[in-house]
Parts: C-alpha cells; structure tokens; sequence
C-alpha cells in the first residue's frame, strides 16, 4: 500500500481538517505519518496515529492566555496583522523546508498532502519530485476580486521575498493570494452552493472533512450541566486568539438573564465567578463537533474549519472575524445569509443581544442554513480527499 506524508502547520484547524483524509486513507491499510512545526504527537496519538515528525522537540502545542489576549488585540491593526501574517507563514520557512525534506527522505512517502498555507509541504515535495496534494477549507480561494484586495494589500510586502525563497529552493510553484497551487491537484472543504461555481476552477470543492471516528483532541465535557430547555448557544473564538476579555464580558452580558445557555471555550483566560452569569458555562476546551452538533447557534472567529464544521451541523452563525482569512468565510457566511457579521469588539451587549436574537428567530437565516446543510451532508470531503490522494500514490507506487 501506499505511504502518505501530511505537512500541516502549529494551527489547530488545519489539523483538524486532515485527521479525517488520514483517518480514512489509514482504515484503507495505507501508511500515513504527519509533519508539523510543533509537536503535536500527542494529539495524533489520541486520534489513532502512530507516526509523526516536526521541526521543534521543545515546543509543543500549548495555550498561553497572555500572548492570546495580547496577539487578539494587536491584530485589530492593520499594520501589525499585516507583518504577523508575514511572519505566521514565512518566518523559518527555509528551516521547515529542510526538515520535511529530511522526513521525506526519512518515510519515504509516495504523495505528499500538505495544507495549501504550509509552503514548506509544497517546496519539499517538489524539490524531491514526488506529487503533492493541496487541501484546505479556508474560502480564500473563492472570493471575489473586491473583497480580496485587503489580503492583496497584507502580501504585497513579503511576496517578494516568498518568492524568493522558492526560487532559491530550485522549484517553480504558482499562488493565489496565500494558497499554494498544486499542478497535481487542490482539494477545498467546501461547496459551490457556498461558494459558487465560477471563482477559481483550480480548487475542486469537495464537500466537508468530518472525521470517521475521534480527531483527538475531545476533552472531557460536562454534558450533565447542559439545559435541554432553552437554545444552546457556543462560543469559540479560536486556538490562538481564544482570550478576548473584551469580547467576553460584551457576550456575557448580553445573554445575562436571557432563555438561553452559552457555552463560552475560555481556554487559561483567567475569569472571576461573578463575572460570569449563571447561563453560562466556562470551559478550557469543548469537543466542538458534539456540541455544534447540540447547539442552535455558534459565536465564532470565522476560523476555516469552525465554519465548514457549523455548516455541516446546521448551525446558524454569528462571525466576528479578526484576521488572515476569517473575513473571508464571514463574507460568504453573511452573503449566504447563514448567519450575521458582527464586529464583536465593537458592539455593545444590546447590539449583541440583537444579532444573537435574529440569528436565533430568523426565518431566512434558518432556510439557508438547512440548505446548506443538506448541501454539505452530499459529500464526504473527508473520503473523497482520501480517494484522491490514494489514487496518486497509486500511480508513483512501483
């Protein structure tokens, strides 16, 4: 059988969305090992994989509530989001190609399937000659050409020097915005019904990934504590930029003595009990799917992966986006009416109260929403990027 090299990068949602491919391709007997820049062996162990590289032996995944509050807040600047963007996808970048290049050399893989930001992925596998496979479920290499022209802005001052790194690794490579483009091929994590049919052909949308079993990184969760008589109402706000202090405080207060629940991912962020309404329940890190799956509504980032997981619950969504591409999946999320933008940081409780309120009593929200759902449920994105990738493996497989 074939052996299957994942390149991911330190972010939690990329992670995510690879760990149902792998699993399916792993069912199927093929070999499959994971690279990323830390260690998050762990986490693969716990959802059945065995074998993983990274770049770094002394830097595990970890929450840190103080760069949390302090990276959510700078990122609110155009300026320092512009040069942390940079820096999130090119800083080591020559370091991490000489690693994956080593663990190719090391596996040995037949396909190299790499998220479409993890250049390092890309740069190896060609350098060595093997196919390699993008996969993504950010809606970046959708949107339109006015909408994109922020993103434009934030490359313009690295791209040069991207592009110089690719060149002095001796490989040719092409991009849209910041996706890598394979010439094998580009799998998305999404559906036309979302995105339409028309923007960038290159990119075959293949539905949802929604692992076959456990991702690995479901905590303990006190679903006892959970009310069935009111709607249940989540909220994340991302890996890195969980702790919004700001952003709590405007939630919690508007869901104060209101018929709801709120589950609120607090991650380390250090919140006094009275300051937090007996509605809502605090915890460091929730099962997401179970609970989306549970909920009526979702708070969110705007995170690639929370989005085409929502979408695949049916879940109607309140998108406060921050950075990279987090306004890209609210545009569509907003343009699609499966839910509202809300600039969280800038509203006031009564404002939120409002949003949430017609996200929740919405009749066109909740049409689209079960539209889209049923859109999603047609596919398993999962399966099918393992049946594309195994069937490139089989063709460099002697």
């Amino acid at each position: 059988m074939a052996r299957i090299l994942f390149v991911v990068s330190s972010d939690a949602g990329h992670i995510n969305q690879c760990i149902g491919p792998a699993s399916y391709l792993q069912n199927d007997d093929h070999q499959v090992a994971f690279y990323a820049p830390k260690d998050i062996s762990r986490r693969l162990w716990r959802a059945g994989f065995t074998q993983s590289y990274f770049c770094d032996p002394v830097a595990p995944m970890r929450l840190d509530p103080v760069r949390s509050e302090r990276l959510s807040e700078n990122l609110k600047d155009g300026h320092w989001s512009r040069l942390w963007l940079r820096s999130a996808l090119l800083d080591d970048l020559q370091e991490r190609i000489d690693r994956v290049f080593e663990v190719i050399g090391e596996f040995q893989p037949d396909v190299v399937a790499t998220v479409s930001v993890a250049y390092e992925g890309a740069i190896a596998a060609q350098k060595a000659g093997l196919p390699w496979v993008t996969l993504t479920a950010s809606l970046t290499p959708f949107i339109p050409e006015l909408v994109a022209h922020e993103m434009k802005e934030q490359i313009d001052g690295w791209a040069r020097e991207r592009d110089a790194i690719v060149d002095d690794a001796g490989v040719k490579l092409s991009f849209r915005l910041t996706d890598v483009i394979s010439p094998h091929a580009n799998l998305a994590f999404t559906s036309s019904d979302l995105i339409g049919h028309k923007i960038n052909p290159e990119f075959r949308r293949i539905g949802p990934s929604i692992p076959p079993g456990d991702r690995g990184d479901e905590p303990d969760f006190p679903w006892d504590r959970i009310r069935d008589d009111v709607p249940l109402i989540y909220m994340s706000l991302g890996y890195d930029t969980y702790n919004q202090p700001q952003v709590f405080q405007q939630v919690f207060e508007a869901v104060e003595g209101r018929d709801v629940q709120l589950i609120c991912v607090s991650g380390l962020a250090q919140i006094a009990p009275e300051d937090v309404p007996s509605n809502v329940l605090l915890c460091e890190y929730a099962p997401q799917l179970l609970v989306l799956a549970a909920s009526s509504m979702f708070i969110t980032h705007g995170g690639a992966t929370s989005v085409m997981e929502s979408l695949f619950y049916g879940v109607p969504m309140l998108v406060s986006p921050l950075w990279k591409d987090q306004p890209h999946q609210a545009f569509f999320v907003d343009r699609e009416k499966a839910g509202v933008r809300c600039e969280l940081h800038h509203a006031s409780p009564a404002v939120v109260w409002k949003h949430i309120e017609s996200v929740l009593q919405s009749k066109k929200i909740k049409e689209s929403v079960e539209k889209l759902q049923l859109a999603y449920k047609r596919y398993e994105g999962a399966a099918e990027a393992a049946r594309f990738i195994a069937q490139l493996a089989e063709k460099t497989v002697v």
